[in-house]
């Protein structure tokens, strides 16, 4: 959901004067080319996030070679109309950075869960965004078609029920079923 029109583009010193209101505080805002966008996850958006953290869980318990970050701000010191908070990333380790404060690169990998009233257009110019800054692959996760697009540098193609989805590439060893990201269909409570 788009919150905020603008003719001129929002930037990020004007981002950070409005999240630092109080009553911003519990809100999921991110700057997307100047645009303020506002998410809002449902329990399916929350299971899919668990299926993928759950996995890079246990991956980075044998593999202890990097680390999973959860809705982590990401700003480029170069880029004055962009703020990202990708759903989980992955940083592998050897990078530094000051835990209090916005990272200054791109991750390796960022994964996007789309949520209600959320376009494919924006989750698409957030791929590219990253993967033109530096992050090896992006993964976006759409819950109600039940699809996952793999995107990287030099590629882009969806996998369905049945695919696994293998992060090989940054991740070795890595891969994950896609049936195993979603809840079961037609599943509507935990009852």
């Amino acid at each position: 959901m788009v919150v905020q029109t603008r003719l001129n583009k929002m930037t990020v010193d004007e981002y950070d004067a409005l999240m630092a209101r109080e009553e911003n505080i519990d809100r999921h805002l991110e700057l997307v080319d100047g645009e303020l966008i506002e998410e809002m996850p449902t329990v399916e958006h929350s299971d899919v996030f668990i299926a993928f953290l759950n996995a890079f869980s246990a991956y980075f318990a044998v593999h202890p070679i990097g680390k999973i970050m959860v809705e982590v701000r990401y700003k480029l010191p170069t880029d004055e109309h962009q703020a990202h908070v990708p759903d989980l990333s992955i940083v592998l380790n050897g990078k530094s950075y000051d835990r209090r404060k916005p990272l200054p690169f791109m991750p390796e990998i960022a994964i996007e869960i789309q949520s209600p009233g959320q376009s494919k257009k924006i989750l698409s110019k957030k791929a590219d965004y990253y993967l033109e800054n530096g992050c090896k692959i992006v993964v976006l996760a759409y819950p109600i078609e039940r699809l996952i697009e793999m995107v990287t540098p030099l590629d882009r193609f969806f996998l369905q029920a049945g695919d696994t989805l293998d992060l090989g590439a940054v991740l070795p060893g890595f891969t994950l079923a896609v049936d195993t990201i979603f809840p079961p269909a037609g599943e509507t409570s935990g009852a």
